[in-house]
């Protein structure tokens, strides 16, 4: 199901993309405030943060534009909306509490992945046993996804 998503949205020109994404994340901001009010709005700061840095290694072309840019910065400014949303219903207090979960958040998420990178990627007999068990040996591409947050993290601060 989701690959027949993700093939259709790359049918589309990147302006559609964006624009359909524009609307399924306000949207989600939205139901997060209303069901769980500034948590809902941490809890979607936090994975738009994280989501943004990832997807800032991904660049996007728009045709109509002549302009490349880094992906996560689509997801990226979607925070402010949250953020704005906050401080009108709840106060300034409660929207800085916002932004430094997201910040918070996105350091334990960095400094989770970069443990997870210390493993030494599986060699020799420990590799053959995964393989067989059907496990995928991801190591060079979760290294090449998660190496620069640490960098990206101390950028946007």
């Amino acid at each position: 199901m989701f690959a027949t998503f993700t093939a259709f949205l790359q049918s589309l020109p990147a302006e559609a993309v964006w624009g359909i994404s524009l609307f399924a994340l306000f949207s989600a901001q939205v139901v997060m405030i209303r069901l769980f009010g500034v948590a809902g709005a941490c809890v979607y700061c936090v994975a738009a943060i994280v989501a943004g840095n990832i997807e800032a290694l991904k660049t996007v072309h728009f045709a109509s534009l002549d302009w490349t840019i880094p992906g996560g910065t689509l997801i990226f400014t979607t925070t402010y909306l949250a953020t704005d949303i906050v401080s009108e219903q709840y106060g300034r207090q409660a929207a800085r509490t916002v932004v430094f979960s997201g910040m918070a958040g996105y350091l334990l998420f960095t400094l989770m992945m970069q443990f997870s990178l210390g493993y030494a990627p599986l060699t020799g007999e420990p590799l053959a046993e995964a393989t067989e068990q059907g496990l995928p040996n991801l190591h060079k591409q979760m290294h090449d996804l998660f190496a620069p947050m640490p960098a990206f993290f101390f950028a946007s601060m």
